[in-house]
C-alpha cells in the first residue's frame, strides 16, 4: 500500500507539474512576438523598451562611433510608428 501511495503521489506531482507547464506556455504565446511585430500595448512597450535601452547603452560610452546604433534608432522610431497606427 506504501508504493502505491508513494506512486499516486508522484504521479500528481507530475500532472501538476504539467498543467503548470502549460500555464506558462499558453502565457508565452500571449505575450511572445517576433521581430518588431506587435499585437498588444505590453508588447510593444517591450520592444520599445528594448530598443531605447539599446541606444542608451550606446550613448553611454565615452568613444563611440559617429553613425553607431544608427539602425537601432531606425528601429525604434519604426516600431513607434506602428505603435501609433495600430491606436
Amino acid at each position: 500500500m506504501k508504493i502505491l501511495g508513494k506512486i499516486k503521489r508522484k504521479l500528481d506531482v507530475k500532472k501538476q507539474l504539467n498543467n503548470k507547464s502549460k500555464e506558462y506556455e499558453n502565457r508565452f504565446d500571449e505575450c511572445a512576438f517576433k521581430g518588431n511585430k506587435c499585437s498588444n500595448f505590453e508588447q510593444y512597450e517591450a520592444v520599445i523598451t528594448r530598443w531605447y535601452h539599446t541606444i542608451e547603452k550606446g550613448l553611454a560610452y565615452v568613444n563611440f562611433r559617429a553613425g553607431f546604433g544608427k539602425n537601432n534608432m531606425d528601429s525604434l522610431l519604426e516600431t513607434m510608428d506602428n505603435y501609433i497606427k495600430d491606436g
